[in-house]
């Protein structure tokens, strides 16, 4: 489903189709002096750029609560004792030394974690795999522990993007969130 289709992406339509609307009726106003003309048009601007800008603000809170849940449910420690808190922060230092074109060893050291039963040294991989977008050690790991594949999948897709037209979904979103100044209130 593409954010347009969302309740939110309708939302933010009907904002910029009362806007234009709003817009259109202000200037067409022949009662109005250009100043009274440019107060209006401010305080619409405001008010519509004021509403998509709570929209914006919706969906950073919700993705970071999601985001944190996922997080929680791949990675999180349900340690009790001490040694495994401990062996969890060393596994985090360790991968924590992979760098973004690491992946194949990241892809080696999940197999060989794996292989030995170190499911905290997993945990720290995955952990590592999706901060830094490695979508093949996150499929390596979902297709042998399909339960959680799902979940991998949806905390990528939940990483901030790289850029703007990083994919089709974040430009979607950024151009129906966006708010073009009117001309009458020049670029200040």
């Amino acid at each position: 489903m593409s954010f347009s289709e969302t309740p939110e992406g309708r939302q933010a339509d009907q904002i910029h189709t009362n806007y234009a609307k709003a817009l259109e009726r202000i200037r067409s106003d022949k009662n109005l002096t250009s100043e009274g003309k440019k107060e209006q048009i401010a305080a619409e601007y405001n008010r519509a750029a004021g509403s998509l800008n709570a929209i914006k603000e919706s969906f950073n809170t919700a993705k970071i609560l999601r985001t944190h849940v996922l997080r929680r449910d791949l990675f999180g420690s349900a340690a009790t004792d001490a040694q495994t808190a401990i062996s969890f922060r060393d596994a985090q230092d360790r991968v924590g030394s992979l760098g973004q074109f690491d992946q194949k060893k990241a892809l080696k050291l999940l197999d060989q974690a794996e292989l030995s039963g170190d499911a905290v040294m997993v945990k720290a991989i995955m952990q590592r795999a999706i901060e830094l977008s490695w979508t093949d050690v996150a499929d390596s790991y979902g297709g042998k522990h399909p339960q959680y594949g799902e979940k991998l999948k949806e905390l990528l897709s939940l990483q901030t993007p790289s850029g703007i037209f990083s994919s089709r979904e974040t430009m979607e979103k950024g151009l129906i969130l966006h708010l073009q100044r009117p001309a009458e209130l020049g670029w200040g």
